[in-house]
């Protein structure tokens, strides 16, 4: 017997919430390739009458068996499921850099490619920063697993995980700065504990109702010595 064919029509590339590069949300998907089924149950004999939450795909012998959307579905150019894990390198683009450092301020400067993506950022007073500390991109730097926060008086021997130590496996850095202002393309902010020159990986509004924390629980030793 011929094996059935199931496929989706396609959007086409007219999609203009598709980016270059990526599945669109249906898309021309040849269901005989055999992806892997959910954690459903097969009901081999007997009739079933049922009301699946998403289609029927495929049928093999007596057995039914149930696939989700492609867009779901891990293989060429779909999206990774939820809840697998992701081994290996990720590229990351950088947004800007800080241009200069004085009395306290601090100029980043997004590249202007990204210059819409400010849109609406001189509405927060306070941003997130995430910066990549390049000086610590270094083969030692990046393999350091524990160390001992030396600004930090009668600080252990600790994990990097459990400190803001600069040398780490991703060195990566993360400030809550004030905004003064915005102007065009460069954000004038304080307490950005970065030098000039550190690329910018990304911009975020800080949100108090999501981000302020109350009853926090530290180590005894964070007490002393600088904030970070």
């Amino acid at each position: 017997m011929m094996k059935p064919q199931f496929k989706l029509a396609s959007q086409g590339d007219s999609n203009p919430r598709t980016p270059a590069g990526q599945a669109p949300e249906a898309c021309a998907f040849d269901l005989t390739r055999q992806p892997p089924p959910l954690p459903l149950k097969y009901f081999s004999s007997g009739l079933k009458i049922f009301f699946p939450p998403f289609p029927v795909v495929a049928f093999r012998g007596f057995k039914l068996r149930f696939y989700p959307w492609p867009s779901r579905l891990r293989g060429d150019g779909a999206r990774p499921s939820k809840g697998k894990a992701v081994k290996g390198d990720a590229v990351v683009k950088f947004v800007g850099f800080v241009e200069r450092v004085e009395e306290g301020w601090a100029y980043i400067r997004i590249y202007p490619e990204f210059e819409a993506a400010l849109k609406g950022v001189d509405q927060y007073s306070h941003l997130i920063i995430l910066y990549w500390m390049h000086l610590r991109d270094t083969v030692e730097d990046r393999g350091t697993l524990t160390v001992i926060p030396r600004r930090h008086r009668g600080a252990p021997e600790v994990g990097v995980f459990g400190t803001r130590s600069p040398s780490r496996p991703n060195p990566i850095g993360l400030c809550v700065v004030k905004l003064e202002r915005v102007e065009g393309t460069t954000l004038k902010v304080r307490d950005l504990d970065a030098y000039e020159g550190t690329p910018i990986i990304d911009v975020k509004p800080y949100i108090p109702r999501a981000d302020r924390k109350f009853m926090v629980k530290t180590p005894g030793w964070v007490k002393h010595g600088p904030k970070t």
